[in-house]
């Protein structure tokens, strides 16, 4: 083996490292779809090509090392990297999906609920299941705000959170709010 063979290969994954670090390429990968997951992919085949010449550039080695051995090194990378990203986000999901969800019961008001709901849905990565709510400012069971139950009035609160199955409770109280 050409030592200049070794060295790149030994810098590759040291560089795979530092750009995933660095440029944060690997956050909110279950979020990302097909083609934004194609396009971070892409980048980071990219960056890691041209941390790659710079390497070899600086070393003075680059008549040493084959432009088609690069190039082909990038393209299969990126390949590779896509097809590996994607069957971990297969399994992630999946696994998600089998162990089942946290069951959160949130506290809050009726005019911040929507908003509540809406954040914990954008942000929630299949982690929780909205179990209910407990609204501070009135409304009881039988009432529904977004698709979720209202349970529990503000003084059974307690009761209702020793015979359900609630995992976490999340209180999301403004700040003008007094309790």
């Amino acid at each position: 083996l050409i030592p200049v063979y070794r060295d790149m290969a030994v810098f590759i994954e040291f560089a795979d490292f530092l750009v995933m670090v660095l440029f944060g390429t690997m956050q909110d990968v279950i979020k990302r779809g097909h083609y934004r997951e194609f396009v971070a992919t892409l980048q980071q085949g990219l960056l890691i090509g041209a941390t790659s010449v710079l390497y070899l550039f600086l070393l003075q080695m680059g008549k040493e090392y084959s432009r088609l051995a690069l190039m082909l090194m990038v393209v299969i990378y990126t390949v590779l990297s896509y097809v590996a990203r994607e069957l971990w986000k297969r399994f992630l999901v999946a696994r998600t999906k089998r162990e089942g969800h946290r069951s959160l019961l949130v506290v809050t008001t009726r005019e911040q609920a929507p908003k509540v709901i809406a954040e914990i849905d954008d942000n929630n990565f299949l982690r929780f299941r909205i179990a209910g709510l407990v609204l501070m400012d009135g409304g009881g069971p039988g009432e529904s705000i977004e698709g979720v139950n209202v349970v529990s009035t503000v003084q059974d609160a307690p009761e209702y959170v020793c015979q359900e199955w609630v995992d976490e409770v999340l209180v999301a109280l403004p700040d003008s709010f007094d309790y």
